[in-house]
């Protein structure tokens, strides 16, 4: 029984956003990349990503792989790992690289030379006008930044997939003689009383509806809001160390300009066949 979820998606800065003449916010990939268009010519850095820490572009290409590669395959994970498919022959992968690719002249200058501080401390002072992670909320609060959420769009078509989790759940063992004083625990705590409270303790979403988590900050209802009717994928590529490496050094040679798509999407593949021989 899932007890809180967590979406992601982009904490943009409304003054920047007006500054830049951008009176809506973007729905669609091709607004998001104009939304870049005015933030640059008006001076302003419009995504704060950097590529010097090589887990930071993730917040991009999750984002792209969730909306890409699961509608029109839903158990691409399953059958990568059993060896049915290859990164190539699921096309979202390649076209996500693409997006990590395509958006590099909205990143922070010099990515390849500006750490994740960096590019976080410049969406904190008023200098990149979006930041790819919603845990960045409570530091803009503080830093006096107003901020506003979106979802993060890759594509031009309004997809149900988009990265995110449920974050903690209960479960119950069925082995033990306690399993009705379990579900009346259950039952008790998702009282709307109860769950509200809890919820505001340690600052969560709800995982059922009607519950007022504005409390939290005002921007939680719109968030929610954002997710509703969404699929969570919290995991957009085999969890292997060997993948996530080999995915995470091609994205800096790609954001360098050192690689191509479809040499990442080989070296994933290689990487992918050494996975499975290691696990037979």
């Amino acid at each position: 029984m899932p007890i809180s979820q967590s979406g992601n998606g982009i904490i943009y800065n409304t003054a920047l956003f007006e500054k830049a003449g951008i009176a809506e916010v973007p729905q669609t990939y091709t607004e998001l990349k104009a939304a870049a268009e005015k933030l640059s010519a008006a001076g302003i850095t419009p995504i704060a990503m950097s590529a010097q820490d090589s887990w930071w572009p993730q917040f991009i290409a999750y984002y792209a792989m969730a909306q890409h590669v699961f509608p029109d395959d839903p158990g691409a994970i399953e059958e990568l790992l059993a060896g049915e498919k290859t990164f190539a022959d699921i096309p979202g992968y390649a076209e996500s690289l693409e997006v990590v690719k395509d958006l590099v002249p909205a990143y922070m200058p010099d990515p390849l030379g500006t750490n994740q501080s960096a590019a976080k401390s410049a969406f904190l002072s008023g200098q990149a006008a979006m930041f790819p992670a919603t845990w960045i909320l409570s530091d803009a609060r503080a830093a006096g930044v107003e901020p506003g959420y979106m979802n993060f769009p890759t594509l031009d078509a309004d997809v149900a997939d988009m990265w995110g989790s449920y974050l903690v759940a209960w479960g119950i063992n069925p082995g033990n003689d306690r399993v009705d004083a379990a579900e009346s625990f259950i039952d008790f705590f998702f009282q709307d009383e109860v769950y509200t409270d809890f919820l505001t303790s340690v600052k969560a979403f709800p995982t059922t509806e009607g519950i007022d988590v504005s409390a939290n900050d005002p921007l939680f209802p719109d968030m929610v809001a954002a997710w509703e009717g969404k699929t969570f994928r919290p995991v957009v590529i085999p969890a292997h160390p060997q993948l996530q490496e080999t995915l995470l050094v091609g994205m800096q040679n790609l954001i360098a300009g050192r690689s191509d798509v479809d040499t990442v999407i080989d070296e994933l593949d290689a990487a992918l066949v050494e996975v499975r021989a290691n696990a037979d």
